[in-house]
């Protein structure tokens, strides 16, 4: 064997011990999360609470205004109590106490929040193809399109099924796309924002299948290519507005 031969054995074993230590890192990782949720399974989030409402025990003083107020996290010791408590919030919506407006929520993980975050900046564009959605659990959605639903709990899988409905409406009706969009189909040039549409999203690409310079793009150009798309495919139904959800007092 010869010392290139050699080095390239080296190499090759170096490459596959680290890819055997990524592996054991995303694992390790996906269970620092899951023991996190589970440490904040009991705890309930309480947001809106006025400065002023102080308690015997403990003692609380607010330090100053440079920093904006947190939410009020309580840990109950029954999680069907949790479960009650969350099940009321959400048919009842918030509740009022001294004319301030109480909200409460789960208490999860920075990275469960911010994947749960990442699919309802979807939503304008499934709104947009006419997609059924709906949010079960944290961050697990679910769509239906043309009676068939499936289950997401990566933003990647999800990117590229709604790649796939784009490239299919697309491919039967072509002229639908204004001429930029055509021109510039990576949206590189795209006029639009991200408040109009998606804050977290994938991009739109001519043809199926995966397109490495389009995953390469920055977040907000893929974010606008795709809603940009999404509008002239099927334009939104102004008519549909959103009902409040009632109210609940506390007893006095």
């Amino acid at each position: 064997m010869t010392g290139l031969e050699q080095r390239v054995t080296a190499m090759e074993d170096h490459l596959n011990t680290v890819q055997d230590q990524d592996q054991e890192l995303l694992y390790l990782r996906s269970k620092l999360i899951d023991l996190k949720e589970r440490s904040h399974r009991d705890n309930v989030r309480f947001f809106g609470f006025p400065e002023h409402i102080k308690g015997t025990s403990p003692g609380t003083q607010k330090t100053g205004r440079s920093i904006r107020s947190q939410p009020t996290i309580a840990c109950l010791l029954r999680h069907t109590r949790v479960r009650q408590l969350l099940t009321e919030a959400c048919s009842h919506g918030p509740f009022r106490h001294e004319y301030y407006k109480i909200r409460i929520s789960a208490d999860f993980s920075k990275e469960t929040n911010e994947c749960c975050k990442a699919f309802l900046s979807l939503r304008p564009c499934l709104c947009q193809l006419e997609v059924k959605y709906g949010l079960y659990g944290p961050a697990h959605m679910w769509l239906t399109k043309k009676g068939q639903s499936k289950g997401f709990y990566d933003m990647e899988d999800m990117h590229l099924f709604l790649d796939g409905l784009m490239a299919t409406a697309m491919d039967l009706n072509p002229s639908i796309l204004p001429s930029e969009l055509l021109e510039d189909p990576l949206g590189t040039q795209s006029s639009y924002t991200p408040e109009d549409g998606c804050n977290s999203g994938d991009g739109m690409s001519r043809h199926r299948g995966r397109d490495l310079e389009r995953l390469s793009r920055p977040q907000s150009d893929r974010n606008q290519t795709l809603l940009a798309v999404a509008q002239h495919i099927q334009p939104p139904d102004r008519d549909k507005t959103c009902t409040p959800l009632k109210p609940m007092t506390l007893p006095n």
